[in-house]
Order: C-alpha cells, then structure tokens, then sequence
C-alpha cells in the first residue's frame, strides 16, 4: 500500500521537476472516443475514469496533476486546483502539488468516497466521519465530529457535508457566506465551488449560497435538475477592460441529458452544448465537462472550442 502512494507522489513531482506542463488545457488526442465512467474537473485539468479502474487526464500538468494510471483498480477520482486523488479498493492515493499536504492523504483511511478542494482534500469513511488534509488556514480542516454523514463537498477554502436527513454542514473559509447553508435546506447532493456551495433538493430545484457576484448563487426556477455542479476561482478578478473574470460558475444537469449553466461565462465555461445529452458533469475554473450517454467526452470553456 505505502510503495503504490509513494510511487503516485513520486510520478506527480517527477513531471513537475521535467516541466512537463502546458500553458492552457488542451483535449486529449483521441479523447471522444475513449469510454468514461466517470469525470473531474480541477483547476486546468480533466480527469476520466475508464471501465476497470484506469485514469486518464489531460490539461495543465505543472505539477504532475495531469498524470495517467492505466494499470490501476479506482473506484473514484476528483481534482483539485492543480492535484488529483483516487480512490482504490485499498485506500486513496494522490499525485500533484503537495505544498499543503493536499496530496498526502492520511495512513489510516477507511474512506468510501473523496472530495478535493483548491488546496485540501476530504475523505467520507464508511462510519459517516469526515476527514480532511491540506491547507487548513480557515478551519478547512476541521469538520464537525459526532455527526454521522452521507456525502462531502470540497470548494475553494471551504468544504461541506450532508447528514441523513439531507442537511447541510459547512466549515473553512466564509468570507461570503458559503459555509452557510440555509437552516431549512434539505439535499440529496452538494457541490462546492471557488467561493458558493450549491445543493440539490429532493424536488430537483437546486438551492445556492455564498458568492453571488455574477450570478453563480442565482439558479433557474426549474424543477427538473437531477445533478448539480459548481466550479470557478475563489474570487472573481477584474481584466484590463474593468469586466470581472476568473469567478465562478455553476452547471446543472437535467434528467433529459441537457445542461443548464450560470455565472461566469468570461470563457465560455457557462455556454454549453445545446444538441448533446449527458448523464454526468463536472465544473472546473473556468472550463466544464460533461460525459456523454455515449460515455465520451464534451468541453467546453478555457481551452477548449466546442
């Protein structure tokens, strides 16, 4: 177990000490046609998971986060801003930047599914606990104990969870209020972004809090939605024309296959494809990926023409 993670560990700084990295992400060659099962979106960089537990990535690899396993048993993956992490049948393990210990998952494990953030990681155990690594400077790292839960979310500097009855907890970084959830809310799946945390309720509606600056926080009224994702930088930045850029968006999938997106759109990253059904999406920081009901891939946003 140690020798495979310190192999991953070792693979991710390898790249980054041959600077094998590229500038904007760029699509995989041969990427429509490879099956996915399931897809993360991180900071510049896409992950797929492929029948069989092999990982395939592609985009920015400054930090070895780009890095491919085909010889692998995960059973998940997510991306953070530039690290990844999979979860296999014998415990997480990490590749990429590592300046927080983000990529260093703890020994002890147990865990049942993963969420990765901007610059911290968390881990959901078969138990209902949360635990978390990384940075952990706004209590990132500190997630409630004695309460059992069912799903975990990882933003920007903040991470949340879900309690059986639906309800959510958040901790970390709250400088716009997204770890607070509403009182009243109740989800079936959460998402968390750069700074905004959105929730999927029973009745498809999707409920949003925290930044709201260009629209993130503001979702349709439809009532339809079957998974939510949210995706973007911790704070939006301003270009030399004055617009705000580099903030963050949110997608959602319907249960026809469509997407509905909102939010920051200075990339494209909100304008997705009108003529083709998926049946997963992921939100990065300014590009989105969904996988097809063919199981392969579209993009589109940073990176990305179509």
């Amino acid at each position: 177990m140690h020798t495979k993670r310190h192999l991953i560990i070792w693979a991710g700084v390898l790249c980054s000490a041959l600077a094998w990295a590229c500038e904007e992400p760029e699509e995989l060659v041969g990427l429509g046609d490879l099956p996915f099962e399931q897809l993360t979106s991180g900071g510049g960089h896409v992950c797929g998971l492929m029948k069989g537990g092999a990982v395939i990535c592609w985009g920015r690899n400054d930090y070895g986060e780009s890095m491919s396993f085909t010889q692998t048993d995960f059973t998940q993956i997510a991306a953070g801003d530039h690290h990844t992490c999979g979860l296999a049948l014998d415990g997480v393990y990490c590749w990429g930047a590592n300046a927080f210990g983000q990529s260093t998952p703890p020994e002890t494990q147990g865990f049942v599914e993963i969420a990765l953030g901007a610059y911290h990681s968390c881990g959901l155990t078969a138990q209902g606990g949360v635990q978390c690594w990384g940075q952990g400077v706004e209590g990132d790292l500190a997630p409630p104990q004695g309460t059992p839960f069912v799903a975990v979310a990882a933003g920007g500097g903040h991470s949340c969870a879900l309690k059986p009855n639906g309800h959510a907890v958040c901790w970390g970084k709250n400088t716009h209020g997204q770890a607070t959830p509403p009182a009243d809310g109740a989800y079936i799946q959460i998402s968390a972004g750069g700074s905004h945390t959105c929730g999927l309720q029973h009745n498809g509606g999707i409920t949003c809090w925290g930044h709201n600056v260009l629209g993130e926080s503001t979702p349709p009224a439809d009532l339809d939605f079957i998974q939510v994702s949210t995706g973007g930088a911790p704070t939006a930045t301003e270009n030399e024309d004055g617009a705000l850029v580099n903030g963050s968006h949110t997608c959602a999938l319907k249960a026809d296959g469509h997407v509905v997106c909102w939010g920051n759109n200075s990339h494209n990253q909100s304008t997705p494809p009108t003529v083709q059904q998926f049946i997963q999406i992921s939100s990065g920081v300014a590009h989105t990926c969904g996988l097809k009901r063919d199981q392969t891939v579209a993009c589109w946003g940073f990176g990305y023409t179509g």
